[in-house]
């Protein structure tokens, strides 16, 4: 394991300069022979067959702002549409898509369902280049967050048709399931953008 200070602008998986590599030095078997270095090898190779923990190298994302998540209904096992808002701070191409991360307890159903807000909301000029509907959307699919522990589906992923721009702000509903009980931990809320691989963009910041 290594510690690592990651770079102070956002770097995509796909930048050309973000390339890990490793390069092996020694003296053999005598402390006071000739030190001896390897060729330096990038991390490219494929993953191998069947592992979901390998990759060649790693995003530093940048940081959505404005979020605001507004439910329509605060009663315990509800069923309503959360009014999202978020400026992005990368472009994300063509095909890419929103990924929203509740607390374990709630619950977006299979599919999910995705839809505008009224038109009034897109007329909002409190922010620069005003507000936007999301592109038009592939598909909604709901799937268990990392913090659900495989039970669940309380992560949404939205995928994309079309492309966000950068520093733009965009809205959209999304239908949530409240939980039956009051939850005692993990109660955040995460945004994230992605490209057409699934490499995170932009996310929410830490607090």
């Amino acid at each position: 394991r290594a510690v690592v200070e990651n770079p102070s602008q956002p770097m995509r998986r796909s930048a050309e300069d973000n390339t890990w590599s490793v390069q092996m030095r020694s003296r053999g078997t005598l402390e006071s022979g000739s030190l001896y270095s390897s060729p330096s090898t990038p991390f490219t190779l494929p993953a191998p067959s069947g592992s979901d923990l390998w990759a060649h190298n790693a995003a530093v994302a940048g940081e959505l702002s404005n979020i605001l998540i507004q439910p329509a209904d605060f009663a315990l096992g509800a069923t309503h549409y959360l009014s999202i808002f978020f400026t992005t701070f990368q472009e994300v191409a063509f095909g890419g898509a929103v990924i929203v991360d509740a607390p374990a307890a709630f619950a977006f159903m299979h599919p999910c369902s995705v839809r505008l807000l009224d038109r009034a909301a897109y007329d909002v000029t409190d922010f620069p280049g005003g507000v936007r509907p999301l592109p038009d959307t592939k598909d909604c699919q709901a799937i268990p967050g990392p913090n659900s522990e495989g039970v669940g589906t309380n992560r949404a992923r939205i995928r994309l048709l079309g492309r966000l721009v950068a520093d733009r702000t965009y809205a959209f509903q999304l239908r949530v399931t409240n939980p039956n009980h009051l939850p005692s931990h993990n109660c955040s809320w995460y945004i994230w953008t992605a490209d057409i691989s699934g490499y995170v963009v932009d996310g929410s910041p830490e607090h």
